[in-house]
């Protein structure tokens, strides 16, 4: 009878297991196998009237801030955000420092040294997702935010705004039980960055909390059912710049 006890209770967690590892599987699957729109103009952009005062505005990021989802980069909410910023009052040199699949180190060995040479009067820093993904410890994730933020600090005069990290992925992607695991892991990363926002005395933008209605709604993504699409991306642009001025 003991035996018999163990051989269902072995059965009833190897199927478990195939379970859990076949829908985690299946995420990136479909990522990899949707083909979304991707711009291929991430480049500097002037926006605004150019006899106005500029603003250098760096948008640093990985495939949330290149616009993976829309066609073009003026549907991204770096570009969005820029026009909203220059309003009749500035013009804007967009620099975007974005590539899709990098994680908080890849940002910190290749994009702040070119950032502080930029001279940029605005940083928005919105990194992470990707870390989560790969399974980076939150130790890890903090020692290379930490850097990050060091160095934008102390080696520039530039405004920085720290993005936290909105749940992404509605239920035609992400499958029960890891829509809980990912929002759950999502939680702790920002826990990470408000403290080192506080800590590095920079602005602490809470786009989890603005983008949770909305979080698991199809109208608001593109076709992988991850990324934002343009009504995605303008609304964030939103959200962003109302933290500009909380």
């Amino acid at each position: 009878m003991k035996k018999r006890v163990l051989l269902i209770l072995f059965c009833i967690m190897t199927l478990a297991l195939a379970y859990a590892w076949y829908f985690h599987a299946s995420i990136y699957w479909k990522l990899g196998n949707a083909n979304v729109q991707q711009p291929w103009d991430v480049t500097d952009h002037t926006i605004g009237d150019a006899s106005l005062p500029q603003l250098t505005y760096v948008a640093i990021g990985d495939s949330l801030t290149a616009g993976v989802g829309v066609d073009t980069f003026k549907n991204s909410y770096p570009y969005v955000l820029a026009e909203k910023i220059a309003s009749g009052t500035h013009s804007i040199l967009l620099k975007p420092f974005a590539v899709p699949g990098v994680r908080s180190v890849y940002v910190l060995n290749n994009f702040i040294d070119p950032v502080i040479k930029s001279k940029p009067d605005i940083v928005t820093l919105f990194i992470g997702t990707n870390d989560i993904h790969g399974n980076v410890t939150l130790s890890q994730f903090e020692e290379h935010y930490s850097q990050i933020l060091t160095k934008l600090t102390q080696e520039t005069n530039t405004k920085v705004y720290a993005i936290n990290l909105p749940y992404i992925g509605t239920k035609d992607l992400i499958s029960l039980p890891y829509r809980y695991y990912f929002n759950w892991r999502t939680q702790q990363y920002n826990e990470v960055i408000q403290k080192l926002a506080t800590q590095y005395g920079v602005t602490y933008i809470d786009l989890y909390s603005a983008h949770a209605p909305y979080s698991l709604n199809n109208d608001y993504y593109a076709g992988d059912f991850f990324h934002p699409n343009a009504v995605g991306y303008r609304l964030w642009a939103e959200f962003i710049y109302a933290g500009f001025h909380k």
